[in-house]
């Protein structure tokens, strides 16, 4: 499944999802896409289970792509299973990190370590494939 990164500047808001979006690309418009995550764990490579999840704490929408698990020990409603990552480089595989933007109070997932200048990197999630 195809990983995309959708931007709402109205809420400030930078969405990593495998899944549909509200609005019909008109509330949020894809800003990139970061390659492509399995639809079920490999029996030949470790992989990790990513999680695409929501807080409301704040005065928007704050979606977070993380690790399994992540999601509901943080106070984030997890929305779905966004797929799976490779654990270890590949040669048909890029890096998926984790960034957070101070200034928008966003999380976003980039293939860029310097997360495109539009934030931090928190961690490295995983390798995408490339297609």
């Amino acid at each position: 499944m195809q990983l995309a990164r959708w931007y709402n500047s109205g809420l400030h808001d930078r969405w990593s999802t495998t899944g549909p979006v509200p609005g019909n690309g008109t509330a949020y418009r894809l800003e990139a896409r970061s390659g492509y995550l399995m639809t079920s764990a490999q029996t030949d490579a470790t992989t990790t289970e990513l999680e695409d999840c929501v807080s409301q704490r704040g005065s928007h929408p704050d979606h977070l792509l993380a690790e399994k698990g992540f999601c509901e020990t943080h106070a984030y409603q997890r929305l779905r299973t966004a797929g799976w990552v490779y654990a270890q480089p590949r040669p048909d595989a890029i890096p998926l990190y984790r960034c957070y933007s101070a200034r928008e109070q966003s999380h976003f997932a980039s293939n860029a370590a310097d997360c495109e200048k539009l934030g931090d990197n928190e961690h490295l999630l995983g390798y995408a494939l490339k297609q």
